[in-house]
């Protein structure tokens, strides 16, 4: 299990740059993500969890491109951000998620 983010930008508009050349390499283990408002945390989380894509840069899953082959990760991925109200107005994002016999199942988020 492996998670690594090469050059990884995020820019909003014109000139709100939310990550700017991120580079991580995470192994097994927890993580804590920490900094101040807009430090970009949610919006990391967010291209991790393929909600968002970034400007520039790539993820990569177990040497999979996440941007490529998003369901590598979704199908190990449990997202539950603070604000998810914002996340109920995209319409239909369909994620596979396991069940408990490993058989994948969809679901979606309905408006």
């Amino acid at each position: 299990m492996r998670l690594i983010v090469e050059r990884l930008s995020k820019t909003y508009g014109r000139d709100v740059q939310a990550l700017r050349g991120v580079e991580l390499s995470l192994g097994p283990g927890v993580l804590g993500l920490l900094g101040p408002n807009g430090a970009g945390k949610s919006t990391l989380m967010r291209i991790f969890a393929t909600i968002t894509r970034p400007s520039a840069g790539r993820v990569l899953w177990n040497d999979v491109d996440i941007a490529h082959n998003p369901d590598a990760l979704r199908a190990e991925l449990g997202y539950l951000p603070q604000d998810l109200h914002k996340l109920v107005k995209i319409a239909s994002l369909p994620m596979p998620i396991p069940d408990w016999n490993g058989t994948a199942i969809s679901c979606g988020v309905f408006s």
